[in-house]
């Protein structure tokens, strides 16, 4: 969970994010595991009890390398998690449903204002969502163009991830 410089949005947009066809919060367990992200108990470092691999980088929530490189084999109902490993998830699956959750928060009403009462904040209710819907509008435009401009002949899924040639576009991008 140490900050290792990344952020792919907001952190407090992000815990507060429902899933696209529920209200259900978008960083619930049941949800992230449909990814095959290795779950934690909340902590001091992680007090929002994100997965492994997460980490909060001053407002934003970023992926470390501990997202992509660390394995866990269960055996008889003991979980072994090995660092190093190659992890099983599948980010391509994950960044596609952040992405569907901010649309359809975009384009829901009641949605977008459950957002906007969990967010909290300073100011009037208008002016919150105003400024809850830039800065959607702002992340799903970085997860647009970082899902287009990374497009590969390869279908990307769980345990498949072109972890080089994603860096090299995103910094050439």
């Amino acid at each position: 969970f140490a900050d290792q410089g990344s952020g792919f949005m907001p952190y407090d947009a992000f815990v507060h994010l429902e899933q696209a066809d529920s209200e259900q919060p978008f960083i619930l367990p049941a949800n992230l595991t449909r990814y095959r992200f290795l779950l934690e108990h909340a902590t001091p470092n992680n007090p929002d009890a994100l997965p492994v691999g997460f980490a909060r980088h001053e407002d934003d929530v970023g992926l470390t390398c501990a997202a992509c490189h660390t394995g866990q084999i269960n055996y008889q109902g003991t979980a072994v998690r090995i660092d190093g490993a190659p992890g099983l998830i599948d980010m391509i699956g994950f960044f596609t449903a952040v992405r569907a959750s901010i649309t359809a928060t975009l384009a829901d009403e009641a949605k977008l204002a459950r957002y906007v009462a969990a967010l909290g904040g300073r100011g009037n209710e208008a002016e919150r969502t105003t400024a809850a819907r830039e800065s959607l509008t702002t992340t799903g435009r970085w997860f647009e163009s970082y899902l287009t401009v990374n497009r590969a002949t390869t279908t990307e899924g769980f345990a498949r991830l072109d972890a080089v040639g994603r860096i090299v576009n995103q910094v050439i991008r």
